[in-house]
């Protein structure tokens, strides 16, 4: 995500096995417009309790992203959760649900 974030912003990087080197370059060029992708660790919580006791509505989730903590959304199915996307709104939706063990 971050050198994503350095390449949005023309910022040339080489990526080592353990360094990342940012590259010569002429400046930073600002993008016309950039989206900061919403944080799946913080989401979690509030799918999670979505689940357990309300709809809860969550915004600005990346569906392709990169980011581990993602996952909770097809941990949560697997504990039966009924969670879904709003492509209309670019949302998830958790509503409560009947749990059991995975």
């Amino acid at each position: 995500m971050t050198l994503d974030a350095l390449s949005a912003f023309g910022i040339k990087t080489e990526f080592t096995e353990n360094k990342i080197k940012i590259l010569k370059n002429n400046g930073y060029v600002s993008p016309e417009k950039y989206t900061v992708e919403g944080d799946w660790s913080n989401a979690a919580f509030l799918l999670a309790i979505g689940a357990l006791s309300g709809e809860v509505e969550v915004f600005g989730l990346d569906q392709n992203s990169a980011q581990g903590d993602s996952r909770i959304v097809e941990l949560l199915r697997e504990f039966g959760a009924d969670i879904t996307y709003n492509f209309e709104r670019g949302s998830y939706i958790s509503k409560k649900s009947a749990l059991h063990g995975i």
